[in-house]
């Protein structure tokens, strides 16, 4: 649940639109035909990656596509144009399947930018190199290329990217056991992110300080750097599941200085928090599993308010399983929770739930809602 990698899957959470990158000249002149020939494969490319992620697209087809966008960056005679195709068929690891070909396209990226003087596109290379190693758990050649991007990256003054090598490189420390080069190459991408104001790698920093700190054993540092974590997590939009890794990893410390209490609370909010994003993203497996362990634990610490709100979580897992009496049956068990424990914010949302799903009853649930509101608005 601690995610420290989660970082090196954001850079190739891509579009298509990242292969709408190619030179174009400043001078408002008439295009060459080599460049008009290059923009028409370059468009043949955009439209290889579409159908490569068609899911009747078989594996083979799929391979053919590959070679045929290399083939296609190759065989172009202008240097800059071929760098920048190179470039992006290297950045683009979702499309790009094949080990052995992604390494050749990767080559290609970095002998053709390192021709044509284009630093930023070769840090950015030897940056897709350390997160294919990566994957491939080649940790100390991932490592390296971090490195040597990051020292590009500093040169040119590019203070986020550096940041980015920075926190890469703190990860794979992190995963070697080396806590004190981990935690120092943290330290210097919290300096670059605070210049940039990127309060999502903030987050992950201060998030990966905390679980280094947590395996030294030193529990409270590292309930501070959750807790710093969770100010840059709140400032982002969609950060639900973040918020239950947090809350998870909180509670795991909690665990292990045995406070045993509290670890239960952070655990019980972590479940009920990813069963809901999960929801919420329409991704359901294990998702009954999680609200069920969730209120067996609060039963058993009759915590009635978050039972309300589980149950009534559980009740809209029950609506988009199309499974109605349930959900029905779930909803009126949050409604007398939330009575119960006079939590006024999750009754008023249980009345509009059990209008929609009980017909009959509707007029009476809504009548109820408008006197509940009316009474909270004076």
């Amino acid at each position: 649940f601690r995610f420290p990698n989660n970082l090196f899957l954001s850079k190739y959470f891509i579009s298509i639109a990242v292969l709408v990158i190619f030179c174009t000249s400043c001078a408002k002149t008439k295009p060459s035909s080599e460049t008009t020939t290059a923009t028409l494969k370059y468009d043949s490319i955009s439209i290889w990656l579409k159908k490569s992620q068609k899911p009747t697209t078989t594996k083979e087809e799929r391979l053919k596509l590959q070679f045929k966008a290399f083939d296609f960056a190759k065989n172009l005679s202008n240097d800059s144009l071929k760098a920048n195709k190179f470039s992006a068929l290297s950045y683009s690891q979702n499309f790009i399947t094949d080990s052995s070909l992604f390494r050749k396209i990767n080559d290609r990226a970095i002998s053709t930018n390192k021709k044509i003087n284009d630093s930023s596109a070769l840090g950015t290379a030897y940056w897709d190199l350390g997160y294919f190693l990566k994957n491939k758990f080649v940790k100390d050649s991932a490592f390296y290329y971090f490195s040597e991007a990051k020292d590009i990256f500093d040169a040119i003054g590019d203070t986020s990217n550096s940041g980015e090598m920075y926190l890469h490189m703190a990860s794979i420390q992190m995963e070697i056991k080396d806590y004190v080069g981990s935690e120092a190459n943290t330290i210097k991408a919290i300096e670059n992110f605070k210049i940039t104001n990127n309060d999502g790698r903030l987050f992950r920093c201060y998030n990966l300080l905390g679980i280094l700190l947590g395996d030294l054993g030193e529990y409270e540092k590292s309930l501070v750097y959750y807790n710093e974590a969770l100010y840059y997590l709140k400032k982002e939009k969609n950060s639900e599941l973040g918020e239950a890794t947090i809350t998870n990893n909180i509670g795991i410390i909690y665990q292990n200085s045995k406070q045993y209490l509290n670890a239960i609370e952070n655990f019980e909010k972590a479940l009920s928090n990813l069963a809901t994003t999960k929801l919420y993203n329409k991704d359901t497996f294990g998702i009954h599993s999680l609200f069920t362990k969730a209120i067996d634990i609060k039963q058993k610490e009759n915590d009635i308010a978050s039972l309300a709100s589980s149950y009534y979580s559980l009740a809209e897992f029950n609506i988009y399983k199309k499974d109605i009496i349930s959900a029905l049956n779930n909803a009126i068990k949050a409604l007398d929770l939330s009575i119960e424990s006079n939590n006024t914010e999750r009754l008023l949302e249980t009345y509009i739930l059990l209008a929609k799903l009980d017909i009959e009853k509707a007029p009476n649930y809504f009548l109820k809602f408008t006197k509940l509101n009316d009474s909270l608005q004076r």
